[in-house]
């Protein structure tokens, strides 16, 4: 979690027949967690790490559409255990040194297949710089049929509202080689030693604050932005869980707080009852160019995915499930594409395996899965209840995103209070990883990227003094 998702939502002027001021602003992915079904073998750490010259540029096993961008160059390096590492580097300009390392999100998030720089969401203090981004391994062996329909039964069962112990595997007869922080480590070295430069400046954005800390390991001397960090890695898995549905309830309420007269409903309601009433009213519906129906299950996975922008998406929610069941023909389409957005859903129930991706992520980046209670089979916590469940008992590998940097690098730490994917308070966490670093704040009601918090909070000054003519002078 996942996504996040990590996530940067995507806006969309009319979806389903929309009016303009009633538009919906969806996400374009989940994910921000990793679980790691298959063993990672050799020891990474090892010496002698052998590249592939940066001139090779390689030829990607998946869709690598941002390989063909402008000022984007893509390549190959080898670990020192003949690990291939895909990586791309966004050119700045030929003045430039150093290179700032961007991870926004995931797992599962395959920026490779973004149509170009303009789309990751970052501000121009950072795209004064080389920027680096590491391609997750799982990409280079996407799992096969097999796994599929794990996924396919999976989504299924959330469509159906069944979570905990009544939810199907996700991840039966799927294998993903996902990132360990020691594959990290050297992977980055590896890329590093190709490029025969230094990082001056790191980004972990939302799930990316896990790699981005162990790329702080190897790269002491650079800067660190953790922004919408997820939680530390000694945060139990159960507990991430529990924050997250705690982090979107409180929004939903303040938001229906905030709409209800505009919407002309109850306003002595909450916004999360709200919610829990469409979902339990939902029946099985079919809707115009989906295969398969709309069920009360996916009028919560279309909440959650609502809620990455809900700033923007309210507009249309509150309207929407405050009438249910009783909407047009394009909300009950709206609501189908936005959990099947989240889910990573398309054509006639194909699942994307960016999903088995998320999942594996989240499983082994947490320990501590059990103990964690099932909501009820149909409520908004639904999606939460259901990975945990997946984690509970999963044999994996734990990626240990641990810190053990001792920086002089100065730290920068964003948080959103009224982030609707991961907890503020995960934010105050990290400060204590790093009691020196600076803490910034600023408030929108989403998950957002960071060149829309840089302009909320009025570029890198909510960062400190100190931190910004660091900053400044690197850029």
């Amino acid at each position: 979690m996942n996504k996040d998702l990590a996530v940067v939502p995507r806006r969309a002027g009319r979806v389903g027949g929309l009016s303009p001021f009633r538009w919906i602003a969806v996400v374009s992915t989940l994910l921000a967690g990793a679980l790691l079904a298959a063993v990672i073998g050799a020891d990474l750490n090892g010496p002698g790490q052998k590249v592939v010259p940066p001139s090779a540029t390689s030829v990607p096993s998946f869709d690598a559409r941002l390989c063909d961008a402008e000022f984007v160059r893509c390549a190959t390096a080898l670990t020192g255990s003949k690990r291939a590492v895909e990586y791309a580097v966004i050119s700045a300009g030929s003045q430039v040194e150093g290179l700032v390392l961007v991870e926004l999100g995931g797992p599962g998030v395959d920026l490779f297949t973004r149509s170009g720089a303009d789309t990751l969401g970052l501000p121009s203090e950072i795209m004064k710089h080389d920027v680096l981004l590491l391609r997750e391994p799982w990409t280079a062996e996407p799992p096969g049929g097999d796994c599929r329909q794990s996924l396919v039964g999976f989504v299924g069962g959330l469509a159906a509202g069944m979570v905990g112990e009544f939810a199907p595997p996700a991840l039966e007869d799927c294998s993903y080689r996902m990132w360990t922080k020691d594959e990290y480590k050297a992977s980055l070295a590896a890329v590093l030693e190709v490029e025969k430069k230094e990082l001056v400046g790191i980004v972990g954005q939302s799930f990316g604050a896990l790699p981005a800390v162990a790329a702080f390991d190897l790269s002491p001397a650079a800067w660190l932005i953790l922004h919408a960090p997820i939680a530390p890695p000694n945060t139990s898995g159960a507990t991430v869980m529990d924050d997250r549905l705690q982090v979107l309830k409180a929004a939903l309420d303040s938001s229906f707080a905030s709409e209800c007269k505009r919407a002309r409903l109850d306003c002595s309601k909450r916004g999360s009852d709200i919610v829990q009433s469409a979902i339990a009213k939902a029946m099985p519906r079919q809707v115009e160019g989906r295969a398969e129906r709309v069920q009360n299950g996916d009028v919560g996975l279309a909440v959650v995915a609502a809620a990455y922008d809900l700033e923007a998406n309210g507009r249309w929610l509150w309207p929407t499930l405050g009438r249910f069941p009783d909407i047009a023909e394009h909300d009950w389409n709206t609501i189908g594409r936005l959990a099947d957005q989240l889910v990573q859903r398309f054509d006639s129930n194909e699942i994307s395996p960016k999903l088995g991706a998320y999942v594996a992520g989240i499983c082994s980046s947490y320990t501590g899965w059990s103990g964690r209670r099932n909501a009820d089979r149909a409520s908004v916590g639904a999606f939460f209840n259901a990975l945990a469940s997946q984690c509970d008992g999963n044999p994996t590998v734990n990626a240990q995103w641990r810190s053990g940097s001792k920086s002089g690098g100065p730290v920068c730490i964003l948080a959103n209070n009224e982030d609707t994917v991961v907890s503020p308070r995960w934010a105050s966490d990290w400060k204590a990883v790093f009691p020196r670093a600076s803490l910034g704040d600023y408030k929108y009601r989403g998950h957002i990227a960071l060149t829309q918090a840089f302009a909320l909070t009025g570029n890198a000054s909510r960062c400190g003094d100190g931190f910004r003519s660091e900053f400044e002078r690197k850029t």
